[in-house]
């Protein structure tokens, strides 16, 4: 078994666990319809999450969602920027 290449972002993983709070992982991770596995992996900056999945967050944290975006993926996030501006 290969060992998970990081492809998240740790800024992002350390405030996902700080919004989270004091919820379970576990039971964040079911409220936004992924595995706790998956939300480890996202708290720990080894993948980022998905679109639906940021949806998700957003509304379980009632936070924009482009913000989440931002911090997860802020490369992407910037080229985005980039072509609306074009």
């Amino acid at each position: 078994m290969r060992p998970a290449v990081p492809t998240g972002n740790e800024v992002f993983g350390k405030t996902l666990r700080a919004m989270r709070g004091r919820m379970p992982a576990q039971l964040a991770a079911a409220r936004c319809g992924v595995s706790k596995e998956l939300w480890s992996h996202y708290e720990h900056g080894i993948r980022r999450p998905d679109a639906d999945a940021l949806y998700a967050m957003s509304k379980l944290f009632r936070k924009n969602m482009s913000a989440l975006y931002e911090l997860a993926s802020p490369i992407q996030a910037q080229q985005a920027r980039e072509t609306i501006a074009s």
